[in-house]
């Protein structure tokens, strides 16, 4: 069963289990979810895996996770330090929030300065998506539809915005027991980013994957570590889940993931070109959102593909 939200929708993966997902397939104008999320009733208490990048689409998902478990979230965990993924994590001031120890000392050295970088620049940033509907470059054209409500989301959350720092980090790996269920939480080194973590439902068969996993969408690569994001597309591989909740895009199966595993090598095989001046996406993932960042893509690998610690 899914429903509807302005900034995402709802879809049930089993009982006491649901997928949150943007609303990217076709790309709503007016939702600032940007990335996905879960809810999960863990019996006696109720997590939500991600907080999404906006203040209002945080408040929403926390009207969904209470309509849908009777209780407002008690737990909330950030996959990773990314933005888009913990920005909504002050609208929720009665949950624990949990991330990796990485990922909790990147927010603490840089999420301040970012927000603040954020707040000089959306002004010039909502001018060109604004513009971008009629630009001479394909790809901007292309990519429009979703960066445009990305500039509106933040435009309308950095003026108020407190970062939430999490309460309770960890390293290797976190189990939270519930009544009714428990959920796996590992942290990992260095992926897509510094401290990602997934969560599995083994029950379930589910899992939970932050930005380790994107599913019909260009991943951003060059935050992270391309070994390191290989190693855990294997882990994904071999979890016993069946169903991926990516951080961007629809629900996967390991298909899903084995895709994302070919597109890095065609961007690794991309990379080690001589001549990269005339770049072109490849047939298989010209149609995929965000377009614009496979270039990027090629260029942090052929810099080597891994990202300096701070």
């Amino acid at each position: 069963m899914t429903s509807t939200f302005r900034h995402f929708t709802v879809e049930r993966l089993a009982d006491g289990v649901w997928a949150v997902l943007h609303r990217l397939d076709p790309p709503a104008p007016d939702a600032w979810a940007i990335s996905n999320a879960g809810i999960v009733d863990l019996g006696d208490r109720t997590l939500v895996f991600d907080a999404l990048m906006t203040t209002a689409a945080a408040t929403e998902l926390r009207e969904a996770a209470e309509e849908l478990t009777g209780r407002p979230p008690g737990v909330v965990v950030y996959s990773h330090a990314h933005n888009d993924h913990v920005w909504g994590g002050s609208r929720f001031p009665e949950a624990t929030v949990v991330s990796s120890t990485r990922a909790r000392t990147a927010l603490l050295a840089e999420g301040l300065g970012e927000v603040e970088s954020y707040r000089d620049a959306v002004a010039d940033r909502l001018a060109f998506w604004e513009a971008a509907a009629t630009s001479d470059d394909p790809l901007v054209r292309h990519d429009a539809p979703i960066f445009l409500p990305y500039w509106h989301g933040i435009a309308a959350t950095v003026p108020t915005l407190e970062l939430r720092i999490p309460d309770l980090a960890f390293e290797g790996r976190l189990d939270i027991h519930g009544r009714d269920r428990r959920v796996g939480l590992v942290a990992l080194e260095r992926a897509h980013s510094t401290g990602d973590v997934l969560l599995i439902l083994p029950d379930e068969q589910v899992a939970f994957c932050g930005d380790l996993l994107f599913v019909d969408c260009h991943p951003y690569l060059g935050d992270g570590d391309i070994e390191g994001l290989r190693d855990s597309l294997r882990m994904l591989e071999v979890s016993g889940a069946e169903r991926f909740v990516p951080g961007h895009g629809s629900i996967g199966r390991t298909a899903a993931i084995q895709t994302l595993e070919r597109y890095v090598r065609e961007v690794e095989r991309t990379a080690a070109r001589t001549e990269k001046a005339a770049l072109t996406i490849p047939g298989p993932y010209r149609a995929w959102a965000a377009a614009g960042f496979f270039a990027e893509n090629v260029e942090f690998v052929a810099g080597g593909g891994r990202q300096a610690e701070a």
